[in-house]
C-alpha cells in the first residue's frame, strides 16, 4: 500500500489586505516632482552582479540587508558563525546547547530560511522546523563575507528562503601579478569556556593561477554562565545545581561545586578549506574553481535536555550529538562574455556528504540509544548575468537531489549488547529531488524610479519508504509526494530627492515539505511525541514590505514595515493516530504531536537601522526589530518561533593604530501568555511567567603592533548577566575576557 500525494493545482493566497495593495499601487504611480543631478553611489550599486565579486546593495526581493564583511568579522572576533549573527545584533539566535545557534529572521528559522555557502544550498531534506545548529558547521575564520538578506527570496533562490537568506563566502584566493606566498596565523583565548583557538592560512598566487589552504581547530573546556542576577527578574534562573555521572554500573546525582558552570559543555571542532582557481583562454575570460570543504566535531552535549528532571533525579543520564561531519567538493565554472546577451556564465556542480547522530539514555537505563543520519547531497546550477543601459537581467537554472540513510541500534552501558531499535526516520529508501528555472530582473528607466521584477517555477518529488516495525502507526509502508511550486515578485524604488527613497515590494514564496516534516517519529520534549502525517501541503507566503531610507554626508537611516500571509503553515499541534489523542513511548504516557497545515498565518513587524558619524573618527549605529505572529484560526493562538524585540546600538572610535568598540544589547520580555505552548518555543526551559528581558555590554579593542600583527582583546557581558535568550534551554554566556593575536604579513 503506498500514499501518493500528486498536487497539480497552481494558485495564487488569497490577498484581501484592500489597505496594503492600494498603497502599494498609490506608491507606484507617485510623480516625479524634481529632477536630481546625481544620487548616492550606493543607490546605483545593480541588484544583482556581474564579475567576479558580488556588489548589489539587495536581492530582487529583500529590501533590507546587512552586509558583513571580513573586517567586521575580524573586529567582532566571535566562537563561531552563529555568534558572529549575535553580536552583530540583526538576527536573533536560539541555543539548545553551548556548541550550537539557530538564526530567526522575521519570526522564521530552520528549515524557513536558507543558509547558502559559496553559492551552494546547505539546507537539505532533513533540515528540521524546530532548532537548526547546523550554521557553526561553517568556520567564521575562513569567512570572507556574510550577507543576511531579510524577508522572502525564493524567486532568487528557491524552496526554504521564507524568511531570508544567510549567505556565506569564505576566503578566495588572489592572483597576484608576481609568484607570491603569504602565510596567516591567528590564536585566541578566552575565559568563559577554558577554549583556545588557532587558525592558519596560507595563500599562493600568480598572474593565472591562485591557492588557499586554511585550517581551524577550537577546544572549549567548559561553559560560564552570568553569576549577577538579571535586573528585569526576581530571581537567579537557569544555574545548575547538580549534574549527571555514570560511575561504570548506575547514573549517581553529584553537586556542583560552582552552580554558574554548566557541565557537559566541552567539545572540539576542526575545520580544513581548501581552494584552486585558474584562467585560461586567449583573454582570460574563463576562470575554473574547485574547493573542499570539511568540518567535523567531537560529542556536543543537549544542556537542554540534560537539564530536565524527572521526580527527584534527572531524566537523563546521557544526551548528546554524535560528531558532526559536514565535508563539501565543489567545481565552479566562470566565463566572461559566454554568449552575446549576457556578460557572465556560472556553472557550479557540488556533492556534500553530512553525518549527523544522537545518542540518549534514560537515567538509571544502561541502554544507550544511537541514530544515525547520512545524507548525501548533489546539485547542479548555472546562473546568467547581462547588464545594459537600463536592464539588468539573472537568469538559470537548479537541480538538487538528496538522499537519505537512517540507522538506530541501542547499546548497554553494562554487557556491550547490542539490538536494533526504531531509527529517527523511516529506513528504507529516502530522497528527495527538485528542479526549477527562474528569471529576476532590474528596470531603471531613470534616476527616479527603479523596478524589479523575478519568477521561479518548479517541480519537486519525495520518496520515503517504513519498515515493518511501524506498522502500529496504520500509515502507508511508503509516502509520495510529487508536486510543482512557484513564486513571484514585484517591487520598486522611487528617489523623492537626492538623500530620500521610498520603496515598496510584493512577493510570492514557497516551502517544500522534507522527509524531516512528513516523516519523522522523535520524542520533541518529555511527554511530547512527533508521529508522521503524510497530507502535508507546501507551505506559501505572500509578503508586502514598505520602507523610508535617507543617505546624507553623516547620517541615514533605514526603516521597514513588512506583513507576510502564510498560507498551509505547518505547525506542531496535538493529533490523533488510530482515534488516540496519547500513547506509551519509552514506558511513559505521552501526548501525539504531529506536523500540520494551518489555514493561514501571519507575521508582521518592522526594524530599522540608524547610523551616523561624529568628526572622521567616530561612528555610531542604532537598530532595532519587533516581530508578531499568530495562526488564524478560532483560537487565534500565538505562532511559534517568534523572539521578543530587541534593540542594540555600537559607538566606535578609531585612530591610526587603534580601534575601539562599544556595543550593547536590548531584549525584551516573551510573556509566557505569548508562547505557542507544546511547539518549539520551549517553554519548559523558561520561567514561569516566560523569556525574562535583558541588557548585555561588550567592550572590542584593536590594535595595530605593526603592518604584520594585531592584537584583538575584548570583554562579552560586561556586567556579567545572567541572561537566556528566548526558546533556549541554556543560559549565555558570562563575563568573558579575549585575547587574539593574529600575524598577517
Amino acid at each position: 500500500m503506498s500514499y501518493n500525494n500528486t498536487s497539480m493545482e497552481f494558485r495564487f493566497l488569497p490577498f484581501n489586505k484592500v489597505h496594503s495593495i492600494a498603497a502599494l499601487i498609490c506608491l507606484l504611480y507617485l510623480k516625479s516632482t524634481a529632477q536630481v543631478d546625481s544620487l548616492p553611489q550606493q543607490w546605483m550599486k545593480p541588484l544583482i552582479y556581474v564579475g567576479l565579486e558580488k556588489d548589489h546593495l539587495q536581492s530582487d526581493e529583500s529590501l533590507f540587508m546587512v552586509d558583513i564583511k571580513q573586517k567586521e568579522i575580524l573586529r567582532l572576533n566571535p566562537r563561531t558563525t552563529a555568534d558572529l549573527l549575535s553580536k552583530n545584533g540583526n538576527v536573533f539566535v536560539q541555543k539548545s546547547q553551548f556548541g550550537g545557534g539557530s538564526p530567526i529572521l522575521r519570526g522564521f528559522e530552520a528549515n524557513r530560511i536558507l543558509l547558502i555557502v559559496d553559492g551552494i544550498r546547505m539546507n537539505n531534506l532533513i533540515y528540521r522546523g524546530g532548532h537548526l545548529q547546523n550554521i557553526i558547521s561553517c568556520d567564521v575564520n575562513q569567512l570572507e563575507k556574510m550577507e543576511v538578506i531579510f524577508g522572502p527570496s525564493s524567486c532568487l533562490f528557491g524552496s526554504d528562503a521564507l524568511g531570508g537568506v544567510i549567505e556565506m563566502e569564505t576566503i578566495s584566493p588572489k592572483y597576484k601579478s608576481n609568484r607570491q606566498w603569504r602565510t596567516i596565523l591567528q590564536n585566541r583565548y578566552e575565559t568563559v569556556t577554558n577554549g583556545w583557538m588557532q587558525h592558519f592560512e596560507t595563500h599562493f598566487g600568480k598572474r593565472n593561477f591562485a591557492s588557499l589552504t586554511s585550517f581551524t581547530m577550537q577546544q572549549h573546556q567548559r561553559f560560564m554562565t552570568g553569576k549577577r542576577k538579571n535586573s528585569f527578574f526576581k530571581e537567579n534562573f537557569g544555574t545548575q545545581t547538580f549534574h549527571g555521572v555514570w560511575n561504570g554500573q548506575e547514573d549517581i546525582m553529584v553537586m556542583n561545586d560552582d552552580e554558574h558552570e554548566i557541565k557537559n559543555t566541552a567539545y572540539t571542532q576542526t575545520d580544513f578549506l581548501q581552494k584552486l582557481k585558474w584562467r585560461k583562454g586567449k583573454q582570460k575570460n574563463v576562470e575554473h574553481n574547485i574547493q573542499l570543504q570539511y568540518s567535523n566535531t567531537t560529542n556536543i552535549h543537549r544542556n537542554d535536555r540534560l537539564s530536565e528532571w524527572s521526580g527527584d533525579h534527572l531524566k537523563f543520564g546521557e544526551w548528546y550529538y554524535g560528531p558532526q561531519k559536514r565535508s563539501l567538493l565543489s567545481y565552479h565554472r566562470i566565463q566572461q562574455k559566454s554568449f552575446q546577451l549576457f556578460q557572465r556564465n556560472d556553472l557550479i556542480v557540488s556533492l556534500q556528504q553530512i553525518e549527523e547522530s544522537r545518542q540518549s539514555r534514560k537515567w538509571g537505563n544502561p541502554w544507550l540509544e544511537s541514530r544515525k543520519e547520512n545524507v548525501g547531497v548533489f546539485s547542479i546550477t548555472q546562473n546568467l548575468y547581462s547588464i545594459t543601459e537600463h536592464h539588468e537581467w539573472q537568469m538559470g537554472w537548479d537541480y538538487q537531489y538528496n538522499e537519505l540513510t537512517s540507522t538506530a541500534h541501542s547499546t548497554n552501558k553494562i554487557t556491550q549488547e547490542h539490538k536494533q531499535i526504531g531509527a529517527r526516520y523511516p529506513t528504507g529508501k529516502n530522497n528527495m529531488q527538485s528542479i526549477s528555472v527562474y528569471s529576476v530582473h532590474t528596470y531603471r528607466p531613470n534616476q527616479k524610479w527603479t523596478f524589479h521584477d523575478g519568477l521561479r517555477g518548479g517541480y519537486s518529488s519525495l520518496f520515503s519508504a517504513f519498515d515493518d516495525r511501524y506498522s502500529w502507526l496504520s500509515a502507508a509502508n511508503d509516502i509520495q509526494q510529487k508536486m510543482p511550486y512557484y513564486s513571484g515578485s514585484f517591487g520598486m524604488q522611487y528617489h523623492l530627492t537626492q538623500h530620500q527613497s521610498l520603496t515598496a515590494q510584493l512577493s510570492s514564496g514557497y516551502r517544500v515539505p522534507n522527509i524531516d516534516d512528513l516523516s519523522r517519529i522523535f520524542e520533541t520534549t518529555q511527554g511530547n511525541v512527533i508521529v508522521p502525517n503524510a497530507n502535508l501541503k507546501p507551505e506559501q507566503s505572500m509578503n508586502i514590505d514598505f520602507g523610508y531610507k535617507w543617505v546624507g554626508e553623516k547620517i541615514q537611516y533605514h526603516f521597514m514595515y513588512y506583513q507576510a500571509w502564510i498560507d498551509n503553515i505547518i505547525a506542531l499541534s496535538p493529533f490523533t493516530l488510530n482515534g488516540n489523542s496519547s500513547l506509551i513511548w519509552d514506558g511513559v504516557s505521552s501526548t501525539i504531536l504531529a506536523n500540520q497545515n494551518f489555514d493561514s498565518a501571519v507575521i508582521k513587524g518592522i526594524q530599522g537601522q540608524c547610523s551616523g558619524s561624529i568628526g572622521n573618527k567616530t561612528q555610531w549605529k542604532l537598530q532595532g526589530q519587533w516581530t508578531d505572529g499568530s495562526i488564524n484560526n478560532d483560537k487565534n493562538q500565538p505562532l511559534d518561533h517568534i523572539p521578543p524585540g530587541m534593540m542594540g546600538g555600537s559607538l566606535q572610535q578609531e585612530w591610526r593604530k587603534f580601534h575601539f568598540l562599544l556595543q550593547s544589547q536590548y531584549n525584551g520580555w516573551k510573556r509566557i501568555a505569548d508562547y505557542r505552548l507544546n511547539a518549539e518555543d520551549n517553554e519548559n526551559y523558561a520561567t514561569t511567567e516566560g523569556t525574562p528581558a535583558y541588557f548585555l555590554m561588550d567592550i572590542r579593542v584593536e590594535f595595530l603592533l605593526n603592518y604584520k600583527l594585531t592584537i584583538h582583546s575584548g570583554i562579552d557581558n560586561l556586567m556579567d548577566t545572567q541572561y537566556r535568550p528566548f526558546a533556549s534551554g541554556i543560559n549565555g554566556s558570562g563575563r568573558n575576557f579575549y585575547f587574539s593575536i593574529r600575524w598577517n604579513p
